[in-house]
């Protein structure tokens, strides 16, 4: 593996990461107006409002397919309807666009699950500025950030309290049987504890070079596989008696697991379920789904009203080329899946960037190929762990003691879906962004195979390398083609000077130069957008 200096940051590049000490547990939105031209914000209901006011756009969503385009224009942050929000966005990103020239390059990103509101906007905006000023030039795009609430805590309660049978009900009935609904969640889980431990114990015991060999087993390239799947190396270089010491201590974890095991299974299932709801409302709004509603309609949830008024937007200039790339992460992957179902058709998306996707592989076979069948020129990039790093990842390594271990289950949760949120009928209802899951399964994608691309990265246990969580993904230079489809596939991240308020990059990107590159672009950019006409 690459390895990367540690540089020493002067002060000016210095201040761009001042916040690196507060990271976005303080973040307030309502500080940052320029939000509003990189985030389409949308409550836990699906309705969008603006993240910087906080005003809801909840009775002001208007557009419908057909009503023509939108005219963008600068609201100054005070957007009264979705439609002035929308309007403002598309007026700062059409200057951008004037100013950079080219090709149009739009990128959205969708986080997962386990993602609060402040997170998703933090991240918003510590990246805008590395993805639309990247230096260099086919990686920077004009980036939108779709953030809506997946927390666990939050989704969790509200299942309990608010939503049965997958609806949400607005009278008391919920309430009154949340406690049953606790009580349910954990008994579940306790008359499943011999089926999950016997699988957790599997899993755990399972040595790591069976895992990497059984994964290593794809055939060559060929007719059938024109981009043949990238799998990383695995190397534990661990001393032997730090290996035999962890072995030794694995049976003082049981009573731990059996404990918490519990509670993955059936509580933890229970908030995952959730999330999944609030993720389909962004698209289809609960209200479409009456007896009374339009044979055929148009969706009328936030995001789809925005995607379907960007369509417009860039149908109405048709004099320039656009690019959207669309990047999902987790359980962000099922979110663009209902795009592209469902109100995807007219965008002019070129790549679909999947990381650790947690939609299954039916929903690959029955929406992505499909869509990559229809359209001809978009490309799907599937990016995962090392099989190895899957299996072995601990959820919370500061809670790790010696002898008695990390106490929750381990896995990622893309392990953790599989082995006990959902019920697998067959192979395609496990999860897409496993490794030994869509290696056996890669015959669906056999006819748009020349436009699929598999990549699972190098794990080593000593260096910490990154990807190796779960997490890692989302947190590394996801805008840059280099990181979907090379073949470089460790990445070595000095964990001092090698972040900006926590996302990784200096393992691509030399943080000092990286840094004073952006700035310059920045400035470059701002200096021609002020050159511009006013209106423009």
């Amino acid at each position: 593996m690459r390895n990367v200096r540690h540089c020493h940051v002067p002060l000016h590049i210095l201040a761009l990461a001042a916040l690196c000490v507060s990271g976005c547990a303080g973040f307030d939105a309502t500080q940052h107006p320029d939000l509003v031209r990189h985030a389409v914000s949308l409550d836990a209901d699906g309705w969008p409002y603006c993240p910087v006011t906080e005003r809801s756009y909840r009775y002001d969503v208007t557009r419908v397919a057909g009503s023509g385009p939108l005219i963008p224009r600068d609201s100054g942050g005070a957007a009264n309807t979705f439609d002035e929000y929308m309007a403002n966005l598309f007026y700062h990103m059409d200057r951008y666009f004037a100013a950079t020239g080219g090709k149009r390059k739009i990128l959205f990103y969708v986080h997962g699950g386990r993602n609060r509101p402040q997170e998703s906007l933090h991240r918003t905006h510590v990246l805008s500025d590395l993805i639309q000023y990247d230096s260099a030039a086919d990686d920077a795009h004009y980036p939108i950030f779709i953030s809506w609430p997946s927390g666990f805590w939050d989704t969790y309660a509200e299942a309990l309290f608010e939503v049965r049978s997958g609806e949400k009900l607005d009278h008391i009935g919920p309430a009154l049987t949340g406690p049953g609904s606790i009580l349910y969640d954990l008994g579940l889980g306790l008359v499943r504890l011999p089926v999950t431990l016997f699988n957790q114990t599997a899993v755990d015991l399972t040595p790591a070079e069976s895992i990497d060999t059984e994964a290593a087993a794809i055939p060559a390239a060929g007719p059938a596989i024109p981009n043949p799947p990238i799998l990383g190396t695995y190397r534990d270089n661990r001393s032997f008696p730090v290996a035999l010491w962890e072995a030794i201590c694995y049976p003082t974890q049981l009573p731990a697991k059996m404990l918490t095991t519990v509670l993955v299974d059936r509580p933890g299932g229970t908030g995952w379920h959730n999330m999944q709801r609030r993720s389909r409302k962004l698209i289809r709004q609960p209200g479409e789904y009456r007896s009374d509603h339009p044979f055929e309609s148009t969706p009328t949830g936030g995001l789809a009203v925005f995607f379907q008024s960007l369509a417009e937007h860039i149908a109405a200039h048709p004099e320039v080329e656009y690019e959207v790339t669309l990047v999902g992460h987790s359980l962000g992957t099922c979110v663009i899946n209902d795009l592209l179902a469902d109100g995807g058709e007219n965008l002019p998306v070129t790549n679909i960037v999947y990381m650790s996707a947690a939609c299954s592989l039916q929903d690959a076979n029955t929406i992505l190929v499909p869509y990559l069948r229809r359209h001809q020129q978009a490309k799907l990039y599937l990016l995962m762990l090392n099989p190895v790093a899957e299996a072995r990842e601990r959820f919370l390594d500061q809670w790790y003691v010696p002898f008695l271990g990390e106490p929750l289950p381990k896995g990622s949760l893309l392990e953790w879906i599989d082995n006990y949120y959902e019920i697998q009928h067959s192979h395609l209802d496990r999860t897409l962004g496993k490794w030994n899951n869509v290696i056996p399964a890669k015959h669906i994608f056999a006819d748009v195979a020349n436009r699929v691309y598999m990549k699972a990265f190098d794990v080593d246990v000593a260096s910490g390398s990154l990807p190796q969580k779960h997490a890692h993904l989302n947190h590394l230079p996801f805008w840059r083609k280099k990181y979907w489809d090379s073949r470089e596939l460790a990445i070595d991240i000095p964990r001092e000077d090698g972040q900006l308020e926590g996302y990784y990059y200096a393992g691509w990107l030399d943080t000092e130069a990286y840094l004073e590159s952006v700035a310059a672009r920045k400035a470059q950019v701002e200096a021609a957008m002020g050159a511009q006409p006013e209106g423009s």
